[in-house]
């Protein structure tokens, strides 16, 4: 049987203005296992992506994207 990838929720979206453009950083909370929730074992650190958009309208379309996927 193949494993499945746990389920991620989104925590937090941090955008920056850069030289060139926005940089874009999403953090994603990973759920919780059986033995996490039972206090046996400590929660793991967050995932975090990092995107780049270099106008607005990419910036836009990217943040929506994101938004929806959560």
């Amino acid at each position: 049987m193949a494993e499945k990838e746990p389920k991620k929720s989104l925590c937090h979206i941090n955008v920056c203005a850069v030289e060139n453009g926005y940089n874009i950083s999403v953090g994603y909370e990973n759920e919780a296992s059986l033995s996490q929730k039972a206090g046996w074992v400590p929660y793991g650190p967050s995932e975090c992506k990092q995107y780049v958009a270099k106008t607005k309208a990419d910036l836009k379309k990217r943040f929506s994207e994101l938004v929806d996927e959560s």
